[in-house]
């Protein structure tokens, strides 16, 4: 594997990475140093941070406690902001401390101090989104590993509520709905001899009773609209959606008509698309935009006329509906137009929407007769998105196209569900190289 391949790979999340270093870690050792302290993740809030995958990457090196502390500086130099470089760096630091690495561990805590006292010495909640708050939260999730440390984290908390007006329950819900809940009985016991805990106790039990109770009954079609309403058109008789379908057609006003729209931007759209091409020319950009989106599930000469003459010069809205209305003879073309596609973590190329529209091919919604599976490798090796890829290999899988190759490096993707469904076996259990 080149280094220009690994370059390539290691964003991707791809295990030939992890395969690669084990086998000849020096090769890699600039490439894995550069990239190690940084979270360049396409999508982390859906895909996770990696950071499984980036320890896997470090223990490949004898010397890892160097690339550790590179980690522990940018850790400890960290300012609350928007973005994910503070979780990325708690998780990953919490495996090594987890190891037993007291260096780390300490640095873990001691950031948590910092972050505690500035919390408890604010006056007031920012305008926008409380990164100091996030942030600390974030941090007391991945320390609370046990009961100990979720009490000395939780007593703080409570001394955080009894101290410091500006915070309560919903600020540190994740925490206690995600840990705190496990340990409630034993907290009970030991709150009679601390008052900020018992205060803690009190202030997220109260949170709780006040939680409004779930209705799960189903809603009436009369009561949805938008993309909901879409959903469950899909369930719903030919006669049903015919009647959403004449609303669309007999709405003249403008806000009105897009919103009948909308119930068709899943469900495909039973009548002639005339109406629909002709509301992509709208002066109103919203209803043009949701008219596209709607062309994009309805498979017809007319949109498929439309798709090819907008293919060039308005591919992010011309591409969806040319993979609805794909034939045979669009093979060549369309694995062109993979292969080329610009792949970007800020998504500047619309790549993202455009894979989620090829893999739609593959199911009965759209209605294509036997998609290109020659294309599913591309979009296997190219996707910076690691669920996407769980998906191809879903695909891959029902076509019999998954390698031992694969299989092997899927034991390694930074996935974990990819590693728990394609993962190489051993013993019947999943092969994981590390504790």
């Amino acid at each position: 594997m080149t280094k220009k391949e690994f370059t390539y790979a290691l964003p991707r999340g791809l295990g030939r990475c992890v395969l690669a270093c084990r086998k000849d870690p020096e090769t890699y050792r600039d490439i894995v140093w550069k990239y190690c302290d940084r979270c360049d993740i396409f999508d982390a809030q859906c895909n996770g941070t990696h950071t499984w995958y980036w320890y896997q990457l470090i223990c490949c090196y004898d010397d890892k406690e160097v690339f550790i502390q590179k980690i522990v500086d940018a850790f400890l130099a960290y300012k609350p902001k928007y973005g994910w470089e503070f979780y990325y760096d708690t998780q990953l630091l919490t495996y090594f401390a987890d190891d037993g690495m007291e260096f780390v561990e300490k640095a873990l805590w001691q950031k948590y101090e910092e972050l505690y006292t500035a919390l408890l010495h604010r006056k007031r909640a920012p305008r926008g989104m409380f990164h100091l708050r996030n942030d600390f939260e974030t941090l007391c999730v991945e320390l609370a590993t046990d009961f100990e440390r979720y009490l000395r984290i939780a007593t703080d908390i409570g001394r955080l509520y009894l101290e410091n007006s500006l915070y309560d329950a919903w600020d540190f819900e994740w925490l206690y709905s995600s840990v705190g809940k496990a340990f409630q009985k034993r907290l009970l016991s030991r709150a009679k001899a601390s008052e900020p805990l018992a205060h803690y106790i009190r202030i997220h039990r109260e949170q709780e009773e006040s939680k409004p109770t779930r209705n799960d009954a189903k809603k009436p079609l009369s009561e949805l609209q938008g993309w909901g309403l879409s959903y469950r058109l899909m369930d719903e008789s030919a006669e049903t959606v015919g009647f959403y379908a004449q609303k669309y057609l007999d709405t003249t006003d403008i806000e009105a008509r897009t919103e009948a729209l909308l119930a068709f931007t899943y469900c495909p759209y039973p009548l002639d698309p005339a109406p629909i091409i002709e509301d992509t020319k709208s002066e109103n950009e919203k209803l043009a935009d949701v008219a596209w989106e709607a062309l994009a599930c309805v498979r017809h000469p007319k949109v498929r006329e439309l798709a090819l003459a907008h293919l060039t010069d308005d591919f992010e809205r011309a591409f969806p509906l040319f993979v609805c209305n794909y034939l045979p003879e669009d093979e060549e073309r369309l694995t062109s137009i993979l292969k080329h596609m610009k792949i970007d973590v800020l998504d500047t190329s619309g790549w993202h929407h455009a894979h989620f529209a090829v893999y739609d091919m593959f199911g009965k919604r759209l209605g294509v007769q036997k998609p290109p599976k020659k294309i599913l490798p591309i979009l296997y090796e190219t996707t910076l998105c690691p669920s996407c890829r769980k998906w191809c290999l879903e695909l891959m899988a029902k076509y019999r196209m998954i390698t031992p190759e694969i299989r092997e490096e899927c034991a390694y993707d930074c996935y974990e569900d990819t590693r728990k469904a394609y993962g190489k076996k051993k013993n019947g259990l999943d092969f994981v190289p590390f504790p």
